[in-house]
């Protein structure tokens, strides 16, 4: 009987890696012939795989078809091995109430990288501690890079539950490094006892002791407007700046009590809450109004605390508006067209101030443009031809005439290359006030250079036409002098750079004494935005006691590890 001939395979160039796994393995490109490891015939090779490929094609099709059927049962079970763990990751996110967008977390993808065969899930404890243990070497790598500075800006906010039984504030510096860029760095939250300024100041003194930093050092306090910490910075004796996103938001605040503004706002907030209440509502109000080009957020109830709330909801409410008339439930609360009309122009009207806070909450913001930036918002509402617009102006002067009795914010300005010696800022002000209330920034000593001359030789023809260029006077390097010279370059060549921090890089060896000033002074940004940023982030965790009993000490540790991810 004859021996039917070896079944023939087709090899798809796609799986190419099968020759190398039948010959277990990948050949060296330099060997001109290999063995085949099924029938010990020698094939030609010299780096190329045809011939290889032919030979196992034509003869042995059958173990070929065996290394295939293995890949494939080995990628099915991959393939449900991934989906079987895909769903038991959703499972855990729905019975844990983590947000979707922690998948896309860095440290998680990061852990998910790293993580070795035999690893073992850590339990709750365990966790617990390598928190604490990573929240503790934080502390002692911050404290180290806090060692070498010397004036800082101090910025903090507190948080009170809605009963008003506890309250903790949370602490932040700013302050500028040996290469003049700023560094705003988390410290830690504590618990006080009461919300009063004496409570406040042992607890911001222990955080700052716990760094090795002291009060005495604090330059300026940023912080809301908020009575305690008004009276914490008096008790100091230190600057105080109000965070200017909280000053716009009180502009937009004291506008809404207008009787006018105020009507429309409770009409909106109405339309925002009714819509909160109705799921399949929102669904539809959404998809009409995606399907004309609208991918503006609903107008949804917005935290009482949120800068600019009314100027937000009032531009989603309009972006929604024409659909909202589409659908029969909201009939009963749609506004006649004066009050549409109305509720354009408040939007319009708003919408430059509410621009001016998304700016300011930058951490690249200075403090130096808060009374420009008031400056604007007066100039550009009153070329408003808006009914509320003089309103509106009134309330924009009387916020920028109580930033411009704060001194500390115009030497600021002062030290700000774009805004220094130019009159419009400071108006009816002059900069010569401005320059003495600087000088109380100077603590070093004036510098003395003795240029006294060596006798002149009267019989000397080039000795004697050179006299007039020594003198014998002895010459201060102080501060007025140093305001001489820098008011010259900047009224006769202001540089172009954008940044104050890039022109006091370039220019502090000019300017030794009136340099130093304005690192202090510019290590201030404009708001205390990283406070109230912080708070977010735990506002909601402290809240919900029965699902966690977690102390503050362990929320501190949970915010201080995730500052330490971003270091």
């Amino acid at each position: 009987m004859t021996t039917p001939p070896p079944k023939k395979m087709r090899i798809n160039v796609k799986n190419r890696s099968i020759v190398w796994k039948f010959f277990k393995g990948k050949i060296d490109p330099s060997m001109e012939y290999v063995d085949c490891p099924s029938c010990g015939k020698r094939l030609k090779y010299l780096g190329t795989t045809s011939g290889l490929k032919n030979h196992i094609e034509n003869m042995h099709g059958k173990e070929i078809e065996e290394i295939i059927q293995k890949e494939r049962t080995v990628t099915s079970s991959d393939e449900k091995s991934i989906e079987e763990a895909n769903r038991e990751l959703a499972k855990s996110f729905a019975t844990g109430l983590i947000p979707f967008r922690f998948a896309e977390n860095p440290e998680f993808q990061k852990f998910l990288e790293k993580i070795p065969d035999d690893y073992v899930l850590p339990n709750a404890m365990k966790l617990r501690a390598l928190i604490d243990e990573t929240a503790s070497n934080y502390v002692s790598k911050v404290k180290k890079q806090l060692e070498p500075i010397g004036k800082y800006t101090l910025l903090s906010d507190g948080y009170s539950d809605r009963k008003k039984d506890f309250h903790f504030y949370s602490a932040h510096v700013s302050y500028i490094d040996a290469s003049f860029k700023r560094k705003i760095t988390f410290l830690a939250l504590r618990a006080v006892k009461k919300g009063d300024s004496a409570s406040i100041g042992e607890a911001v003194c222990d955080i700052l002791n716990e760094f090795g930093l002291e009060f005495s050092n604090c330059s300026t306090l940023t912080a809301d407007a908020g009575s305690p910490l008004v009276s914490l910075a008096d008790r100091h004796q230190i600057d105080r700046i109000h965070c200017s996103c909280h000053v716009l938001n009180l502009i937009i605040t004291d506008f809404a009590k207008i009787k006018e503004v105020n009507k429309i706002q409770m009409h909106v907030q109405n339309f925002a809450r009714f819509l909160s209440r109705h799921k399949e509502l929102k669904s539809n109000l959404k998809a009409m109004s995606s399907a004309k080009g609208i991918n503006v957020p609903l107008p949804l109830p917005i935290a009482p605390t949120r800068w600019g709330g009314i100027s937000i909801l009032l531009c989603q409410y309009l972006a929604h508006h024409e659909s909202a008339k589409n659908l029969a439930d909201f009939q009963h609360l749609l506004l006649k067209s004066s009050e549409i009309e109305q509720v354009k122009e408040l939007s319009i009207i708003l919408k430059p101030i509410h621009d001016a806070i998304i700016r300011m909450e930058r951490d690249s913001s200075f403090a130096s443009e808060i009374i420009p930036t008031l400056i604007f918002l007066e100039s550009i509402t009153l070329k408003s031809n808006a009914s509320l617009a003089r309103k509106l102006t009134a309330l924009v002067r009387k916020r920028l005439d109580a930033c411009m009795s704060n001194h500390r914010l115009l030497c600021t300005m002062l030290c700000d290359h774009r805004y220094a010696y130019v009159k419009k800022w400071i108006e009816p002000l002059e900069w010569k006030d401005v320059e003495d209330w600087a000088e109380t920034y100077d603590q070093g000593p004036p510098t003395v250079i003795n240029a006294q001359r060596s006798r002149v030789d009267d019989e000397n023809i080039d000795a004697f036409l050179n006299s007039s260029l020594a003198s014998d006077s002895i010459v201060q390097n102080d501060i007025k002098s140093e305001f001489v010279r820098y008011c010259a370059l900047l009224t006769t060549n202001r540089p172009t750079c954008s940044s104050p921090l890039d022109f006091w890089k370039t220019q502090s060896s000019n300017f030794e004494r009136l340099s130093v000033i304005a690192l202090e002074l510019l290590a201030s940004p404009a708001s205390s935005s990283v406070s109230e940023r912080t708070f977010s982030r735990c506002s909601d965790f402290v809240r919900q006691r029965k699902r966690n009993r977690a102390k503050l000490e362990t929320l501190n540790n949970l915010l201080t590890v995730s500052e330490l991810a971003k270091i």
